[in-house]
């Protein structure tokens, strides 16, 4: 399969447990600020984290509080995330079909990340590609696409995570061309279609850090083009050009 569905899910215990491990250079670098501002920054990352992956607000304020916790002890991002995309709550969201849309944006970026090549031969088998892969997800949700995708994008940045140059110009490529899709990713920094600026800030930012922003974007797109959105997308609108 080119596209894996296979998925584990964890319990409450486990969830806490993962997201506890901290992954190499998974966490948030907020050793700048002050206890109050890494307190407010990890509130707003875990909100931002919730609605974009369940398109609702977090409205328990003791899991908040958990999973606030669970970062200020120096869990990881990727933990967090898991967290929620390996849930039951998630995996109850995992039915139904998915819109044309969706499938045609997810064949054309997958092929794109897995053949990026500018030459008429990879052009041509990522056309091919893009064809074999929305056949294969035509019959899944849009739940299990969004997840399934995020997870495609987690294993390309491990395999880059140690050489920070070939990562740092990888994510920029991907922010450049996905900041081109008239979606708004939540602030404008993030809807610049400047590769030195995600460059740079990809170079400076933790692993956590360049996670998260792939993977808020992968969970905008999907709720755009699956034709759902968030709270703080109805909120703020689409993106002005």
């Amino acid at each position: 399969m080119l596209f894996a569905c296979n998925k584990q899910r964890l319990s409450n215990q486990d969830k806490a447990k993962q997201a506890s491990i901290s992954e190499v250079g998974a966490s948030a670098n907020v050793t700048i600020l002050s206890a109050s501002e890494r307190q407010s920054f990890y509130v707003w990352l875990y909100k931002e984290m919730y609605e974009q992956i369940f398109l609702k607000s977090e409205q328990n304020p003791k899991d908040i509080s958990a999973w606030i916790n669970v970062l200020n002890q120096g869990g990881s991002i990727e933990g967090v995330y898991h967290g929620l995309i390996l849930s039951t709550q998630y995996s109850n969201l995992e039915r139904g079909s998915v819109s044309l849309p969706a499938i045609r944006f997810l064949g054309e970026e997958l092929s794109w990340l897995k053949k990026p090549e500018d030459t008429e031969k990879a052009e041509k088998e990522r056309k091919e590609l893009a064809q074999k892969i929305a056949q294969e997800n035509i019959r899944n949700s849009l739940f299990t696409i969004k997840r399934t995708f995020g997870e495609f994008i987690l294993q390309e940045i491990e395999k880059r995570k140690n050489d920070r140059a070939a990562l740092s110009k990888w994510y920029a490529a991907i922010a450049v061309r996905w900041s081109n899709k008239d979606v708004n990713f939540g602030m404008n920094q993030r809807n610049k279609a400047d590769f030195d600026f995600h460059k740079n800030w990809a170079t400076t930012n933790s692993i956590g850090m360049i996670q998260w922003e792939l993977l808020n974007r992968v969970h905008r797109l999907f709720n755009h083009y699956g034709g759902v959105v968030s709270p703080s997308a109805v909120a703020t609108g689409s993106k002005s050009k």
